[in-house]
């Protein structure tokens, strides 16, 4: 089937067609959006992928000023991002609460017997991420880790994403680690991903709290702007331990925000939005 045909068809059930003004425009845009996804699709490098990229952010400027049909977008748009992204890859930053009192210690052997252990989600996360597909991506992807405590800490710059896993370590790499730096290691993780030329995914693992609640949240605002304008999708995911005390303000920066209640749900939660992100 023609581009043009499955234009029409589209418009047709929706109730419209090429018959001029807004109409005629819509028709334009969506006949527009179909010869982006054709020439992304048959890029064979990543120059080529660049060069209608930057075509497809004008595209989004026109598009945002007209109604183009939402059917036509979830068709294309999909289709889209997979052509891109098996030239320019995926680009996945975990930003991870990585102080003791959120991690759990339950695995430490320098805690003496009369010590004070307490459970936390690390483990089950730890798990989860050992046994996820990360091929899955192909060879163009990247991952990169950020902890945060009283200060960020990339503990892997971006690369492979296989090495996510070995990134992570063990409990003993958070041992008497204190704080709650959220802000530090957002920013941090934007950072580095402003660089990349890739789809780029930051997922935020924590209990959602930061040192300093207040600044947080209109420094929060800022990141999530800045987001915006690099085209990050932010996910975070929120896992209140009972030693968990400052209010919750992630989800000033992502509307995207999952709060989970069992420590195994993180893990599944992140398996979810990379099975989401495969499926576009």
């Amino acid at each position: 089937m023609t581009r043009r045909l499955v234009l029409l068809v589209v418009l047709v059930a929706c109730g419209g067609g090429p018959r001029g003004g807004a109409t005629a425009r819509r028709y334009e845009l969506g006949d527009r959006l179909l010869e982006l996804t054709d020439r992304m699709c048959a890029c064979t490098d990543r120059a080529c992928a660049r060069a209608v990229d930057a075509d497809m952010t004008a595209w989004r400027a026109d598009a945002s000023r007209v109604d183009v049909h939402p059917k036509l977008r979830s068709l294309a748009e999909p289709a889209y991002a997979t052509c891109k992204d098996r030239q320019t890859g995926l680009a996945i930053a975990i930003v991870m609460h990585g102080a003791e009192l959120w991690i759990g210690n339950e695995e430490v052997p320098e805690i003496p017997e009369d010590g004070m252990r307490w459970l936390g989600p690390f483990i089950a996360l730890r798990e989860a991420v050992q046994e996820m597909d990360l091929t899955r991506f192909g060879p163009h992807a990247q991952g990169m880790l950020v902890t945060y405590a009283d200060k960020a800490i990339v503990r892997m710059p971006l690369g492979p994403i296989a090495g996510l896993p070995a990134a992570l370590g063990t409990q003993r790499d958070y041992y008497g680690t204190t704080g709650s730096e959220l802000v530090s290691g957002v920013r941090r993780a934007l950072t580095e991903l402003r660089k990349v030329d890739a789809r780029r995914v930051l997922i935020v693992v924590g209990d959602g709290s930061d040192t300093d609640a207040e600044l947080a949240r209109t420094e929060l605002a800022a990141l999530k702007q800045q987001a915006r304008e690099d085209r990050v999708e932010v996910h975070a995911f929120v896992y209140r331990s009972r030693m968990s005390s400052g209010p919750v303000v992630i989800d000033v920066l992502t509307d995207r925000t999952t709060k989970v209640y069992a420590a195994d749900k993180v893990g599944e939660g992140i398996e979810r939005v990379l099975e989401r992100l495969k499926a576009r």
